[in-house]
Order: structure tokens, then C-alpha cells, then sequence
């Protein structure tokens, strides 16, 4: 019998199968654990199954990798009888999840592409009793054979952008389906949760429960001791400290002309640039270079002498450490292109966090930590430069703004809480 729901499933499948392909052939980074994405598990992955049941969390990259963590911590205390299963799409998350997330007891590989042929061979190598999907992350394939199987799915930490649910609302009747299939579908904000039910979600399955990235990112703060021996090891703890993180093309231009204007104020002053993505730390070195500015890389791992005055942290997972020992710390992808990146990562370490208007991705933690005074947004270069040397000039100023930013973070935790309550009432011991 003809079925609308399927053939869509099969049609969309058909499309996607040449985009991945070209994916692989075109960029070396989607090469990289290609076979596990097509759905053939590494023998040392599948050697190190236990036999207990299996509980299966997805989160896409870096970002949802470290908002899980909490969340897989506490999966590990209540479910400890269990399995945990865990993927990524991106390199750069699977890098972090094996780095600073799973325990040696955890399977760990790259999520499947979303094929019937790939995702039932995933899924009957593992049979996960629950899958847990990070932010919104609606893989019809999986979906579907996951509910044939009576696996329960789990949206957890949801959010939809004002783009995305435009996307779905007009694939409405196909996406209806997909979200009765969940058990759980945990929003970060109420006007998410009303996008889901606007979507076809049943009331009963979607609630409220907060943004895990709260718990996250405290639970990501490193230590006092941690940030002296940092001090200690770059050999910049006498200095006044300026942190550019998550930085994407043309903000690390503004960001050092900022800092040479500034050195003539504060002639101690130290930047450390951490470009967002890998393949372009070669790029900011040229930046630097064509400059004529003396840098350093922490790669290297060794102290900065005093004629030193600029970092590129070339390395992956440490940005929340150089953000806890900076006087200020911007937050990237929101002065040259939309979107912005995560302002709860200084926020709990207790700084102050400047960033630009372009905070699309992030409006909700943006608008609480300007309206909590726990940040300040700019506009353009002339703000940017004011922004800084106001925080650099009065350290009481910055101190006071920092501990704002840290309490806004602290007020809203309890979503890894939510989502575990839930999980115990659909896996019962």
C-alpha cells in the first residue's frame, strides 16, 4: 500500500545519499571516519561492549558535546547498570567527546549518515534502549527505525531558530510524525516549546527544562589552582589579559588593531586570539605576521617572554582556561558574521563578556547577561576599542560585571535535572 510518510523518507534519502558523497570527495574533513558513518562499527568500539543495555546520546560538535556533558555524567550515576553510547558529527567534536567527556567505558563513534540501510545496521549492533538527541537534531531515518524497534527518543536541550522552524513548518505534515515518535521533547525556552506544538508535537511530550549549557559551562570553569599554574606556564600572569575567542575571519583584524591602539594605554597588555575552526590558525599567523607582531603559539607549551605580546591558541579544549584568566574576553562570530558563539563560557568564569551585535544563535544569553549587567555589546571598532579599555582601566568595574555574569549563570541551572527526571520515568529500572 502507498505511503506518502514513507516515500518522503525514501525520497529525502535519495537526495542526500550524492550530497554526502560529494561532501567526502570535496572536503578532507568529511573523509575522516567516513566508514563509521556509513555504518561499519570499528572492532575496537564493538569489542568493548559490556552486554548491558545501551543508552545512545547524540550531540552534533564541539558546542553540544560540552552542553552533554553534565547531562552523560549524571546518565552515568543514575543509569549504572547501562551502556553509554556516544557520537558526533563533526571532527572537532569527536576530538572533545573522546578528550573530555567519555570514560573509558563508553562507546564512542561518529554518528551515522541517515540511510534506512546505515541507521538499521547501526542500531542492531547496539540496540540502544534510549536515544537521547541534543538541541534539535530530527533525523527521519533513525526516527523511524528506532520507534519500529520500541526505542525511546529523547529530544533534550531543543531549540529552534526562527530560520529552521520556518524550514519545518513548511514540511509540517512530514515533520508531525517524526516528532510524535519522541517520548520526551525537552525545550530550552517556552517560545520553543510553543514552536514544537505549533509543529505537531503532542502536549503531553513537550515541556520546558531549560538550557543545559548553564550547567555546562560551570561545570567547564576550571579551578583557581588550574588558572595559576596556566599563569605560571604562559608566563603572563603579571599582565592585563584580553581573550578573543571563537574568532572567525575579519574579526581577528579589528581585534588586533584594538590591541595595538591600546598598548599605548596599557603597555602590558596580552592577547590571546583563539580562531573558532583549526584549518585557519595558519591563516591568523600570517595576519600576525604581515603585522610585523611578535606571537606566540601555545602549542608550543612554553612561557611568553616580555617582548611577546599576542597568543594564537592553536590547541583544542582550553578556551574556557584562557578565558578564566583574562581582564576581558570577546566573544567571536558576532562583529563580521551573524550568529555568535557561546558568552556563557566567560560568564562562568566570572568576566565580563563583550561581543557584537551579531548574537543571532545566542539572543536569549545575550539579552540576560546585558540586561544582569554581565555584559556589554558593541557595534562597530570605535566600540569595541572603548569596551575594552573601560574593563582594562578599572579593574572593579570589570570584577563587578564579571561576578554579575557568573550569578546569572549560576540562577539558571537545573535543566540536567529535568531531562533526568524524565529519562527515569521512561526507563525504569
Amino acid at each position: 500500500m502507498f505511503c506518502p510518510y514513507k516515500f518522503t523518507i525514501l525520497g529525502v534519502s535519495v537526495v542526500f545519499l550524492p550530497y554526502f558523497l560529494f561532501r567526502i570527495l570535496s572536503e578532507k574533513k568529511h573523509r575522516i571516519g567516513v566508514s563509521q558513518r556509513l555504518g561499519f562499527v570499528p572492532r575496537r568500539v564493538l569489542e568493548k561492549r559490556t552486554g548491558e543495555p545501551v543508552i545512545w546520546v547524540h550531540s552534533v560538535s564541539v558546542g553540544e558535546v560540552l552542553a552533554a556533558a553534565p547531562l552523560i555524567e549524571e546518565i552515568r550515576s543514575r543509569f549504572a547498570n547501562h551502556q553509554l553510547l556516544l557520537s558526533t558529527t563533526t571532527v572537532t567534536g569527536q576530538g572533545v567527546c573522546r578528550k573530555k567527556v567519555a570514560s573509558t567505558d563508553d562507546l564512542v563513534i561518529y554518528f551515522p549518515v541517515d540511510l534506512s540501510i546505515v541507521v538499521h545496521r547501526v542500531l542492531s549492533f547496539f540496540s540502544p534502549r534510549a536515544i537521547l538527541l541534543m538541541e534539535t537534531e530530527i533525523w527521519p531515518n533513525l526516527i523511524r527505525e528506532a520507534k519500529k524497534r520500541g526505542t525511546k527518543l529523547l529530544l533534550v536541550n531543543g531549540r529552534l531558530s526562527d530560520k529552521s522552524f520556518r524550514r519545518y513548518r513548511k514540511l509540517r505534515p512530514f515533520i508531525r510524525p517524526l516528532l510524535r515518535s519522541f517520548s520526551f521533547i525537552g525545550m530550552q525556552t517556552e517560545q520553543g516549546r510553543q514552536k514544537m506544538l505549533e509543529l505537531g508535537a503532542p502536549v503531553n511530550v513537550v515541556s520546558v527544562m531549560g538550557s543545559m549549557k548553564y550547567e555546562a559551562a560551570l561545570s567547564s570553569a576550571p579551578s583557581g589552582m588550574e588558572v595559576l599554574r596556566l599563569q605560571e606556564e604562559s608566563g603572563i600572569r603579571q599582565r592585563k589579559v584580553v581573550v578573543a575567542g571563537s574568532t572567525h575571519r575579519g574579526e581577528e583584524a579589528l581585534v588586533l588593531k584594538a590591541y595595538i591602539e591600546l598598548r599605548k594605554k596599557h603597555p602590558d597588555l596580552f592577547l590571546v586570539i583563539a580562531p573558532r575552526h583549526p584549518e585557519r590558525f595558519a591563516e591568523v599567523e600570517n595576519v600576525l605576521r604581515e603585522k610585523g607582531i611578535a606571537y606566540s603559539l601555545r602549542s608550543a607549551k612554553s612561557a611568553v617572554n616580555s617582548s611577546c605580546g599576542v597568543m594564537v591558541l592553536d590547541t583544542l579544549g582550553e578556551l574556557m582556561k584562557f578565558y578564566a584568566m583574562a581582564n576581558v574576553a570577546f566573544v567571536g562570530k558576532s562583529l563580521t558574521e551573524r550568529g555568535g558563539h557561546n558568552p556563557l563560557e566567560p560568564a562562568a568564569c566570572a568576566k565580563p563578556a563583550v561581543f557584537g551585535r551579531h548574537m543571532e544563535n545566542f539572543r536569549e544569553v545575550a539579552d540576560i547577561l546585558l540586561s544582569e549587567g554581565g555584559a556589554v555589546q558593541v557595534s562597530n571598532y570605535g566600540e569595541l576599542v572603548s569596551a575594552f579599555d573601560s574593563l582594562l582601566a578599572d579593574e572593579v568595574v570589570a570584577r563587578r560585571m564579571g561576578a554579575r555574569a557568573r550569578e546569572a549563570v549560576e540562577s539558571r541551572t537545573g535543566a540536567v535535572r529535568h531531562a533526568i527526571a524524565r529519562l527515569r520515568e521512561i526507563l525504569p529500572a
